[in-house]
């Protein structure tokens, strides 16, 4: 990884930083693909005080065709104590479960990230803004449309995420209370691959 990326958003010195993402990049086993991903978002943000702070992560994400709402919610995931800011250790397991994790896991950092109000449960609401967000994202980067810019769906679209919703709570909702726990999203995520 080049200096300026180090630089940017690592503490260390240039060789601490440098061996502490070679053992990152060999734990989580992330391959050349993942790495140019990595340094292309990372190379855009500066650290302030240590820290990743949301403008900086959204004005990336922007840039990369993630939406405001989409980008502010990978943030909120991203940062694992809650603080309103990610550290670089914090950066470093969020983009390792993405890419390297075991499914648990990213089943764990899904929710997370579905889990819009932090309550715990994920309502069908949570889980269908989640879907629309994700898809919305998808397309946006594969037509290279910027996060800002507006990006309307087609109400179908949004008819199609609610059935496949509907369906995921009818085969995971256990105790049929409206809302997933987190047991309930990784038991049933992983007891149903085709929706996963």
């Amino acid at each position: 990884m080049g200096n300026e990326v180090t630089k940017n958003c690592m503490s260390g010195t240039p060789e601490q930083n440098g061996k502490k993402l070679k053992d990152w990049q060999k734990k989580w086993e992330i391959d050349a693909k993942q790495m140019k991903i990595f340094e292309k978002t990372m190379k855009n943000l500066k650290m302030r005080d240590g820290k990743i702070h949301l403008e900086d992560y959204v004005r990336v994400h922007n840039k990369l065709g993630v939406d405001t709402v989409t980008a502010t919610h990978l943030f909120n995931a991203a940062d694992m104590d809650g603080s309103g800011s990610i550290d670089e250790d914090e950066m470093l397991e969020y983009y390792g479960i993405c890419w390297g994790g075991s499914i648990d896991q990213k089943l764990r950092q899904s929710f997370r990230i579905f889990d819009h109000n932090r309550n715990g449960k994920l309502s069908r609401q949570e889980v269908m803004d989640g879907f629309v967000e994700i898809l919305k994202a998808k397309m946006r980067m594969s037509l290279h449309i910027k996060g800002e810019d507006p990006f309307p769906v087609h109400p179908n679209f949004v008819d199609n995420v609610k059935e496949g919703v509907d369906r995921i709570f009818d085969k995971i909702d256990k105790d049929n209370d409206g809302d997933l726990t987190l047991e309930e999203f990784i038991d049933g995520f992983k007891d149903y691959p085709d929706i996963c």
